[in-house]
């Protein structure tokens, strides 16, 4: 239900009569809905907005001060009739999360920006315990629980579960919740959950990360996957938990410990448990991890057990590689948007498109030795996975991927399944015919703008950096590492780049425009979309403004590059001496 307040300030008796109805009905409490695999989440919200941001960061600030305290005042039936009756612009509404657990707060009020919406919801605890609350939200947010501010995080980011977890105190019986979410621009709304209530008694609390663990451990790759495992450490005690870790067991795994972590009173750690497979793994289809905790003085608390199964990496990460000299050529595709088979993006057919790319791709003579596609594969679909995958599944050479920031729409680690159901880390290199080939995963937090790399993923392309090679490198990712508005730690990777001196190739999309860029020994290369073309106004030369993608041929040890547009004989790209520097594109994006 949704009710448009257009009344004017009078304070008629009817107006109020009205009002305090629609009150009594919106402010029952709710119960919970049962949800063992992942706890449980309110049933119904009240949602009041939009307020205009005043000063842009009404998180911090309380925009309706004049009603009362922030956190409290939603639960008042009387402020909020007064908030109704002098605000005619704002909307009052009674909603579901729908099948994901996701109020779209969009949908309630609109297309705006700059905006900041309450909600609120009561719901009843069997008991008096601790419990992780796992939010996420679009754009940032501020939570209550019975009155107490116990979370606030102003950031710009899609919405996706479990972006935040902490832990928090619900009371036997009622339990009131308030959240207040920002609003930037594009989408807005919120997911919100609790795990299953803990005992209150003092001691350390484990609990499996179901959410994080893989499908699948891979297996068979010629050089070694990152692989791993999480598991929250909650400290109830009153000592601080130091020098605890945790350990993962299976037939697959040489023992795989976390490192030494410490976990302070009343607060909550994730640790990731790093899976080292053995190089004589027996090949099960079906595999149990045992987790367990390790304390200082070696004493062992079980955890828990983790079913999951195990596949071979994708047939590229496997193969034994040959140092042949011969000429071959690869095919990068990238920002395919798809969503369903008749779908219109900006007057464009996304699958249609990539079907054409793929038929055009079939019909090479000779064929390429493989495709790679560079993100943004699905629009914000995780169902549309399939789709692609159904489509990409008819090309007659192997398929890479590497996620773009459309890809992960409901977290990371539902994405993260998906690849590792096609053979695929989020993260990966592989070796062959003597070029390395490293694909990063520039998404490592959902942000509709910005890429993100890990420095656990960093650590990992040092090592990978390190390896001997006659020929240039080639990285495939979405956002580019030039301009900042790229990968936000471009510079980091830039100073391992310097680190390890020689030629490199960097393959990236995002901007649904070509681009060409040199800076000393590298060569970035953006490359457009094959479905619908941003960057028009921009004027970048050499931008062809064409669906299309791009064909690297690798020929006696030097790279040539070449654009394919849709439909279309393929065109030279630019001499490197008319690219752009990195200042060059800042200059024009200033």
């Amino acid at each position: 239900m949704i009710k448009k307040n257009t009344l004017p300030g009078n304070k008629s008796v009817t107006t109020l009569i009205l009002i305090t109805l629609a009150l009594l009905l919106l402010f029952q409490a709710f119960p919970l809905i049962a949800q063992p695999e992942t706890g449980f989440r309110p049933l119904k919200w009240n949602c009041l907005g939009s307020i205009q941001s005043i000063d842009h960061d009404n998180l911090k600030n309380n925009p309706l001060s004049s009603f009362g305290r922030e956190g409290s005042f939603p639960f008042d039936e009387k402020t909020v009739s007064k908030i109704l009756e002098t605000s005619p612009e704002l909307t009052l509404c009674n909603v579901a999360p729908n099948e994901r657990g996701y109020i779209d707060l969009k949908k309630i009020f609109g297309e705006r920006e700059n905006r900041v919406a309450y909600s609120w919801t009561q719901f009843e605890s069997p008991e008096k315990g601790y419990s992780i609350l796992c939010l996420g939200s679009d754009d940032g947010c501020k939570h209550w629980l019975n009155g107490r501010e116990v979370w606030y995080n102003p950031v710009y980011r899609s919405p996706a579960p479990d972006n935040d977890t902490f832990p928090v105190v619900l009371e036997k019986g009622l339990n009131r919740c308030v959240i207040k979410v920002d609003q930037g621009g594009g989408d807005w709304g919120f997911f919100l959950r609790f795990t299953g209530v803990m005992p209150v008694q003092k001691g350390i609390h484990l609990e499996n990360v179901l959410e994080n663990v893989p499908p699948v451990l891979l297996t068979d790759a010629r050089y070694p996957l990152q692989q791993s495992i999480m598991v929250n450490i909650f400290n109830h005690g009153t000592r601080p938990a130091e020098h605890y870790r945790i350990s993962c067991l299976s037939p697959l795994l040489m023992e795989s410990l976390s490192p030494p972590v410490s976990c302070l009173p009343g607060k909550m750690i994730r640790v990731t448990v790093p899976l080292k497979l053995k190089s004589d793994a027996p090949s099960l289809p079906s595999v149990t991890l045992r987790l367990t905790g390790i304390e200082p003085d070696g004493k062992i608390s079980d955890i828990g057990t983790v079913e999951t199964k195990s596949i071979p990496a994708h047939t590229l990460l496997r193969k034994k590689t040959s140092h042949t000299s011969d000429d071959f050529f690869i095919v990068q595709i990238t920002d395919c948007h798809i969503l369903k088979m008749d779908s219109i993006l900006l007057d464009v057919k996304t699958a249609e498109n990539l079907k054409c790319a793929v038929e055009e791709i079939n019909a090479m003579d000779p064929p390429p030795d493989f495709v790679v596609d560079t993100g943004d594969i699905v629009m914000d679909n995780l169902e549309a996975f399939r789709l692609y995958h159904e489509i990409v599944s008819k090309l007659k050479v192997p398929c890479i991927q590497a996620f773009g920031n459309h890809d992960k729409p409901e977290g990371l680690p539902k994405s993260h399944r998906v690849f590792s159901e096609w053979g695929l880390p989020p993260y990966y290199a592989f070796l062959h015919k003597g070029y390395w080939f490293i694909a990063l995963d520039s998404v490592a937090s959902v942000h509709p703008r910005y890429g993100k790399i890990t420095e656990k993923q960093l650590e990992w392309l040092e090592s990978v950096l390190g390896e001997k090679t006659e020929h240039p490198r080639l990285f495939f990712l979405h956002h580019d590492l030039f301009s900042g508005f790229g990968v936000k730690e471009y510079e980091k990777v830039q100073n391992l780049f310097h680190k390890y001196p020689g030629e490199k190739w960097v393959f990236t999309g995002h901007w649904h425009a070509d681009c060409f860029v040199r800076r000393g020994e590298e060569r970035h290369i953006i490359t457009t979309s094959i479905g619908y073309q941003f960057d028009a106004e921009r004027k970048l030369k050499h931008n062809r403004h064409t669906p299309g993608y791009r064909l690297i041929h690798f020929k006696k040890g030097k790279i040539v590059t070449r654009f394919k547009p849709l439909g279309q004989a393929a065109k030279d790209d630019p001499d490197i001496a008319d690219w752009y520097t990195p200042e060059d594109v800042k200059r024009i994006y200033k």
